[in-house]
Formats: structure tokens, sequence, C-alpha cells
């Protein structure tokens, strides 16, 4: 049976958070408007995913927060589609405001998992939704790119920044590589790799050698110009890596490696 997109949302409500918690989330994913909620940026909502085991995840009201939960809950675009054995090192580019850093730390509890987030809110409210998980999540602040330094991000939705060249409208940020992240933190391997990072997988998979590639297992990209797909499946190719459409996400690829 195929379900519509609405559909999945509302299993995803029914089977994915305790039953006082469903009519918040419509309220929101259907940006119905309640009194003061769209007022309120400073106002955050708490949902208690079944997938994360019962923690709390804080999203802000009336914003695209809400789609990162509703990903978590009905179509987990994020996660591999086979992974086995079980991960012991993971890394999540891209982990806005940690749902799918958690969501790692529930699914395999033996992992370490190391999550980059750009921007500063997203941060710091990934912080608090992996705080459960103690040092078993290290998030670090910043972007990656293809060499380390400064560079400028811009963006409207809060799951939506990227690098830019325009430092008029631009806020700066720490940039690093991911070989840097790796050797800094003493990755002796990766099991996989995660990549949404809105347009700069171009810069970290095609303006440079990525060798950080020989260490990876499996990853995913989610890829924002449909016109390098071709190009980045050549290269994940070359690095030994059999490539896919991903099935769970219409511009994405999985790479696995065979040799």
């Amino acid at each position: 049976m195929n379900l519509s997109y609405h559909q999945k949302i509302l299993l995803g409500c029914v089977f994915g958070l305790p039953a006082q918690e469903w009519c918040r989330f419509l309220i929101q994913i259907y940006g119905l408007k309640v009194f003061g909620v769209r007022q309120a940026r400073n106002l955050k909502l708490n949902f208690h995913p079944k997938k994360l085991k019962g923690f709390g995840i804080a999203l802000r009201a009336g914003s695209s927060d809400v789609d990162v939960l509703a990903d978590l809950l009905a179509f987990e675009r994020y996660l591999p589609e086979e992974l086995n054995p079980q991960p012991q090192f993971i890394l999540d580019l891209g982990a806005n405001i940690g749902c799918s850093t958690a969501h790692f730390a529930s699914l395999f509890p033996e992992a370490r998992i190391f999550g980059v987030e750009l921007e500063t809110n997203n941060y710091e409210l990934a912080l608090q939704n992996t705080s459960f998980y103690g040092s078993r999540i290290t998030l670090i602040h910043g972007g990656v790119w293809s060499s380390a330094g400064r560079a400028f991000f811009s963006g409207i939705n809060n799951d939506a920044f990227s690098i830019c060249l325009n430092t008029e409208n631009g806020r700066e940020v720490t940039t690093f590589t991911v070989d840097e992240l790796i050797d800094g933190h003493g990755i002796p391997r990766l099991d996989y790799v995660k990549v949404d990072i809105e347009g700069a997988e171009q810069e970290v998979l095609l303006n440079c050698e990525p060798k950080w590639l020989e260490k990876v297992l499996r990853l995913s990209v989610e890829i924002h110009n449909a016109e390098i797909k071709p190009k980045i499946s050549q290269r994940l190719a070359s690095y030994g890596f059999r490539v896919r459409d991903s099935s769970r996400h219409w511009c994405g690829l999985m790479a696995t490696r065979v040799r």
C-alpha cells in the first residue's frame, strides 16, 4: 500500500508520539494558527518520540523544526538502508537540532556519534536534544568545507542554512575539513556518514580530494543540485563504493564500500 505524504505524517504522529502530544504536533505540522504561538518566537514545544525511547526533543514553535521531527516520525530519510554489523562510529554532517543524531544514539547503543551543525541556535538546541546520551554524542559547531578557516553562511529556514560567497548578508562561521574532524577526534573509521549540508556536498566531495572517504564503510548524501549527482556518484565509485539512488530521498545517493 502506497501512502501519501499526509497519511505518513498522521501514522507517524499516531504511532510515534504519546497520545497527549498528537494535537500539538498536528497543529504545528499543518500550520493551524493558535493564539500566541506564531508570535512567540522563543516558545519551545517538547515532544517525546517513541523512537527516542521517550527522551525529549524540543522544537521552536511555528518553525521548520517540526518538519525535522516529522522526518524522524514518518520518513527517516537520513537512515542507511542497511547497516550490519552494528556501527561503532557515525558522523552526522548537518545535525540541525539533533533529531537524527539522537536517533542514531537510540538505534545503535554501542556507537559513538559525532554531529556537525553550522548555525548557532540550531547547535545550541541540538546540545539540549542530545544531552540524554552523555559522552556518546559529540557535537561540533561549524561547517564542513574544502578548507579549514572562516566562511560566511546564510539561509531563511532553520533547516536550510548554507555556506555562501556573499559576505554582505551572511554570518561568519568556522569551517573544518572532514579529514580534520576525523583526525582531531581520533576516529579510526566511520561505519556510517550522513551528508545533508545544503549544497556544500559539491565543495566537500568534488572541489577537493576527499581522502576521508577511504575510512568510510557506508554513507548517504542528500544532493541539492541534481546536475552534480552523476559526478558525485562517479567520485564515490572511484573510492570503492557501490552507489545507487536512495529509496528514502528523491535526490539522494546511498553508497556502500565494496573494495
